[in-house]
């Protein structure tokens, strides 16, 4: 996918999360105690955008593209974006009350982004994802084998066997064809991401099978915890290092 494809893509989900009526419309529900919210997998930042976080203490969305994250500072100035991966968040522990991924976490080492997430959730803080279900990953693949996609079928099933094993054995393992560093997709089962979550300290973890498939979950609080210091956009820009600004072109 092009630079300017992979924008426009964003802009698309953008206009999607700014319009209810909008059949692929879903959004995190953010509370009043929700003061410091990191999204994992931000892109542009659009989820958080139109969840109208401008009144928050702290908002942050991380994404693993470059171009993305420089996009989104360009369009926000109430999101401090963060070039990074999930399986890696520069950021020390107990910094947020929410943690939320839209579409983004089936893309990752699941466990480790996990593991991640609660790591750097305040105890008692929540976590929001939308999954893969496995119809979806089915529903690819046959359309894969329609077009006679060869590479797309071997990916395809690659995914299946993916969620098969998160499944099973609560692993997952990296695309073996890939040019990239890593290549992780997969799709989720309930018993999988009970399994993940509860290893990693969660509770009252609830599933939504509809449209989407929507998980929500609390990190377990821990009353002897120990009071932290205040959190502030200057103190997280110096933990995460950030993006090189990327220009835009969007005439090509």
């Amino acid at each position: 996918m092009s630079l300017t494809d992979r924008i426009n893509y964003h802009l698309k989900e953008l206009a999607v999360a700014a319009n209810p009526a909008h059949s692929n419309h879903i959004l995190p529900t953010i509370g009043p105690t929700d003061q410091s919210i990191l999204d994992v997998g931000c892109g542009i930042g659009q989820t958080l955008i139109a969840c109208d976080v401008n009144l928050r203490n702290l908002v942050v969305g991380i994404d693993i593209e470059h171009d993305s994250v420089a996009y989104g500072r360009e369009i926000s100035d109430d999101i401090l974006f963060v070039n990074s991966c999930a399986e890696s968040l520069p950021f020390s522990d107990n910094r947020f009350d929410l943690v939320i991924s839209r579409v983004a976490l089936p893309y990752t080492n699941v466990p480790k982004a996990i593991a991640e997430i609660s790591r750097v959730l305040k105890p008692g803080g929540r976590a929001w994802f939308t999954l893969h279900p496995f119809r979806k990953t089915r529903e690819q693949l046959v359309d894969s084998a329609r077009l006679g996609d060869i590479k797309q079928i071997l990916f395809r099933l690659y995914v299946i066997a993916n969620g098969i094993s998160l499944h099973l054995t609560g692993r997952v393992f990296n695309w073996p064809l890939t040019r990239q560093a890593q290549q992780f997709e997969s799709w989720q089962s309930e018993r999988a991401m009970r399994d993940c979550l509860a290893k990693q300290g969660f509770d009252a973890i609830q599933f939504e099978q509809g449209r989407f498939f929507k998980c929500e979950a609390h990190k377990t609080a821990q009353h002897s915890e120990p009071q932290m210091p205040k959190i502030t956009r200057r103190t997280l820009s110096e933990q995460a290092k950030p993006a090189k600004p990327v220009a835009v072109d969007e005439t090509t």
